[in-house]
């Protein structure tokens, strides 16, 4: 109708199809380009509020909430964990260089029972203990379980006593509770007897030694999604520098510059997810990976996964080991996996000596005695050798005294009989015993 020829009006039909699949007019892309201009203003001038602000717009979203947790300690600010006293059921910002976790954001804790506890505390005051806290707060929406989830996410932390004696004293604390909340409907005296909560805390939460580590920082993934306090590879720190060849970061950074041909490589890592294939060639896996600096997907052909599928498990540590090649047409580079190890598989594997570093002071305080106990076979009387062309392979790694005076320093090998723990709990005792920095794994 128009004299437009037909294959000219269907290619500017099909262009025009194509950009309505995403495309804007004018009004709409300047008002999205003035919501874009705000937001990065505030993001930059204002950091703390902005992200307290994306935070609690989000807070239901597990996986947004760890995603924007990074964004904060990337722009340098401090994620506080949930308190009891200072937390409010959002994100909130005290100051331009913290964000506080809200409350809401706990999972199982619920909104109307966290409203309840904020409503007394900003009535009556700071909690002084957990105790404290259910002697006041008389409402049927606070349950064991998510007094549990609060305990978990380290809500209670500042209040003096650690999680594990919390939860062990949770069910009579609960009890006491409930009772006195029964007295004191029908005006009966006083079940605490004039006992201050604090005080109460003292006589029916048994003092236990806290969680290890690892345990500790899962129950607090479980309650609010991901790790605040702490990560499980903190206590490998060491380790993984010395074990890895680049960061997962790294790995997902590379743009395909760089050309690879069968270079070897070692990776360390969380795993934080699996997810399975069956094909017609077997079972594959593909198994997500953090470092704390990045998480990467690594694949593994079904017979790898076969023969190291035990040692995959997740929120376990894992070292993989194989080769980068680049694909010269794509630009792409594929990670071919070779072999997958555990800890205490990588120590097996690549450990070259256990050093125990001494002075002439622990000697005197029975260290002789201490390490008897702790490395069965020691015989200190055995012929010494400074060589370590032993490794840990075949269960056998040697164990080397780095032992100083003012006069002098040495390192001394211990006989061929004694080998060095491989486990975590068997280095974690050595290194509560003698000292932190004074048990070193060298690779």
């Amino acid at each position: 109708k128009n004299g437009v020829e037909s294959n000219n009006a269907t290619e500017i039909f099909d262009l025009m199809e194509l950009f309505a699949e995403y495309g804007f007019n004018k009004s709409h892309s300047a008002a999205y380009a003035l919501v874009s201009y705000q937001t990065i203003w505030l993001k930059a001038h204002y950091p703390a509020a902005f992200m307290a602000a994306v935070l609690s717009a989000d807070m239901d979203n597990t996986d947004k909430v760890v995603t924007f947790v990074d964004d904060c300690r990337q722009l340098g600010l401090e994620v506080v964990a949930p308190d009891i006293n200072r937390s409010e059921y959002k994100f909130i910002s005290e100051n331009e260089n913290n964000v506080i976790f809200g409350l809401g954001a706990i999972k199982g804790a619920g909104e109307s029972a966290i409203n309840e506890i904020l409503a007394e505390r900003d009535a009556n005051g700071p909690f002084k203990s957990m105790a404290d806290m259910c002697q006041r707060v008389k409402s049927r929406k606070i349950s064991k379980r998510i007094l549990e989830t609060l305990i978990r996410a380290g809500a209670f932390d500042k209040l003096g006593t650690n999680r594990r004696s919390l939860m062990e004293g949770l069910p009579e604390i609960v009890r006491m509770a409930d009772q006195l909340h029964r007295d004191q409907a029908i005006g009966q005296s006083d079940l605490f007897g004039g006992s201050v909560a604090v005080e109460l805390d003292v006589k029916v939460i048994p003092q236990l030694e806290e969680w290890n580590e690892k345990e500790r920082l899962r129950y607090e993934k479980d309650a609010i999604g991901l790790y605040l306090t702490g990560h499980p590879l903190d206590v490998y720190e060491t380790e993984i520098k010395q074990l890895r060849s680049r960061t997962l970061s790294e790995m997902a950074e590379d743009d395909g510059r760089k050309k690879y041909q069968k270079t070897p490589v070692m990776l360390v890592g969380l795993v934080s997810a699996i997810r399975t294939q069956t094909t017609d060639r077997g079972k594959r896996a593909f198994v997500t990976l953090d470092d704390k600096t990045a998480y990467y997907e690594v694949f593994i052909f079904s017979n790898i996964l076969e023969e190291y599928e035990d040692v995959i498990q997740k929120e376990e540590l894992l070292v993989v080991e194989g080769t980068l090649n680049s694909d010269f047409q794509t630009g792409a580079v594929r990670l071919r996996v070779e072999a997958l190890y555990n800890i205490e598989g990588a120590r097996n594997q690549f450990l070259r000596r256990l050093m125990i570093n001494v002075d002439k002071k622990q000697t005197a305080n029975g260290l002789l005695d201490k390490l008897d106990e702790l490395l069965p076979g020691v015989n200190l009387n055995q012929s010494v050798s400074q060589t370590e062309n032993q490794t840990a392979k075949n269960g056998h790694c040697p164990v080397f005294i780095a032992y100083e005076t003012e006069e002098a320093s040495a390192q001394i090998r211990l006989g061929s009989d004694v080998s060095a723990p491989l486990s975590d709990q068997a280095i974690a005792e050595l290194r509560k015993t003698l000292g932190e920095d004074r048990v070193n794994l060298v690779y």
